[in-house]
């Protein structure tokens, strides 16, 4: 058995299938496909405690996120995930040293395996707390980093931290699974003369919103509309923009299918990412990899783990700057129908190839069962 302890998935994420974070998209994705093919008992960390369900054939027990007896909370759930509390093999996402010490005693007392899915880091979510918090929270999540190092192995998305960071754990990348993939047949008959590029995710500096604002700014324009989606530090600055500025519009955080919709009806797909920023060196946007299966085409810059063969099926944006976007947009509207299907036809393609389910959960159980 495989007890999965989520910090993103709820039991109503699991019941609907509607996700609203790159994160709970990621794991969903990756939770449905392990589920076929193992065992699988979940335990989410939500704001209140939710009794034992059985959604979809699979156990899930939430717990509470700010309890004192948190801890005790999960070794409970632990201990009553399965008849059998040996052979176990435990899967959590994150470092929280509260939840790591409690998976490391259990699985010394009960001779199981714990691996870390480690795709994030936590001072990009302290950016703007007072320095005595960041201290004491970086000092806490500091401790969950040591901890890392006891676990049987690690899975990443991005190995940049394992380097930077001399950690000697076994490890496993793993790619972002893309589940929709669009035709990018649209563009074959309509190139509009507005052309529409589609902006979504958190809208914070690491993700370029800055940068885009800038630009927007300085360029007068009107070949183009920047379609916004999502939630984030810059959701008023982009407002602001938009009641003055007719080629800005911002929609406001959407349901998934809603926005699959939006991101097969444009032009472009907008991924940037701070190639410096805190969280570049242990992630990778599932955002991408959906911009990319839409078969549109996408622009984005070159960031820590991004492969050249990615590189190659989009608009690239030489570097992560106001005068390097401004030259790719510009490039973009200047290619042909022809050209905008081909590369969007491309990136599709390649992520059918490298970025399906089955095949990232395949080399997951390889890893953990098969010591591949």
């Amino acid at each position: 058995m495989i007890i999965y302890i989520s910090r993103s998935l709820s039991p109503k994420v699991l019941k609907t299938r509607e996700t609203t974070s790159s994160s709970q998209l990621f794991e969903l994705g990756f939770f449905l496909e392990l589920s076929k093919k193992r065992e699988v008992f979940l335990i989410t960390v939500g704001d209140v405690d939710v009794p034992l369900e059985f959604i979809g054939g699979v156990g899930c027990r939430q717990i509470k996120y700010r309890g004192f007896f948190r801890g005790g909370a999960l070794m409970r759930c632990l201990i009553n995930s399965g008849e059998e509390k040996k052979d176990k093999v435990i899967l959590n996402t994150g470092y929280n040293p509260l939840d790591l010490f409690v998976i490391l005693i259990y699985k010394t007392v009960f001779d199981a395996k714990n691996y870390c899915f480690v795709y994030d880091n936590h001072r990009q979510s302290i950016k703007f707390f007072g320095w005595l918090k960041k201290i004491i929270l970086n000092i806490y999540f500091g401790f969950g980093f040591l901890l890392l190092r006891m676990c049987t192995g690690l899975i990443v998305l991005n190995d940049e931290f394992i380097r930077c960071e001399n950690i000697k754990n076994r490890y496993l990348k793993i790619q972002v699974g893309a589940a929709v993939f669009g035709t990018g047949r649209r563009l074959a008959n309509n190139v509009s003369h507005t052309n529409v590029f589609l902006v979504a995710g958190t809208l914070n500096d690491e993700n370029g919103i800055g940068l885009v604002i800038d630009y927007l700014n300085s360029v007068h324009d009107d070949f183009f509309e920047f379609h916004f989606y999502g939630d984030g530090v810059f959701v008023q600055k982009i407002k602001d923009l938009a009641l003055v500025d007719k080629r800005v519009r911002y929609f406001g955080r959407v349901t998934k299918s809603l926005l699959n919709q939006r991101i097969s009806a444009a032009d472009f797909l907008v991924n940037l990412r701070d190639p410096n920023g805190v969280s570049s060196a242990y992630s990778f946007p599932s955002k991408l990899i959906d911009f990319m299966g839409a078969g549109v085409p996408v622009l984005s810059n070159f960031f820590p783990g991004l492969e050249k063969e990615y590189l190659d099926c989009m608009c690239v944006v030489d570097e992560f700057s106001v005068k390097e976007f401004s030259v790719a947009v510009n490039r973009a509207v200047k290619m042909s129908p022809s050209d905008r299907v081909a590369l969007g036809i491309s990136a599709r393609e390649l992520i059918k190839k490298n970025n399906n389910w089955e095949k990232i959960v395949d080399d997951f159980v390889c890893y953990v069962f098969e010591g591949a």
